[in-house]
């Protein structure tokens, strides 16, 4: 049998700007999206309001149509974890000094939702 090595999927992270995308992110994303699917994944959620996250998404996911760009899955956002809060159930939360977030809570996080993306079946 023969081994597939391709990429099947490329996890592409857009810096917190709330302007859409950069030039830069335009012209590697139209020579990417042919080759590999492409997941969105806007870093650092936690610099936006919810209001300024969805508008955010909104323009990202708008710019892709203006700009035929495909890709595999709706924009994702994410905030990353410090630690492991609870080692028996794995809870991942961002700390903070006035307090934490949960990163798997679908409120204010698509983690869950990448998780699943990634390494379920379908």
């Amino acid at each position: 049998s023969i081994q597939d090595t391709r990429p099947h999927v490329c996890l592409y992270f857009l810096p917190p700007t709330g302007h859409g995308l950069r030039d830069l992110d335009v012209k590697v994303l139209q020579s990417l999206h042919k080759k590999v699917n492409i997941i969105p994944v806007l870093a650092k959620a936690d610099s936006f309001t919810a209001p300024e996250l969805r508008e955010y998404k909104r323009k990202v996911t708008e710019d892709f149509e203006n700009f035929d760009i495909e890709v595999f899955s709706e924009v994702l956002s994410v905030i990353g974890a410090t630690k492991s809060q609870d080692q028996e159930y794995g809870e991942l939360k961002r700390m903070y000094s006035w307090g934490e977030i949960d990163i798997e809570n679908p409120d204010y996080c698509d983690f869950s939702k990448l998780r699943s993306l990634l390494l379920h079946e379908r």
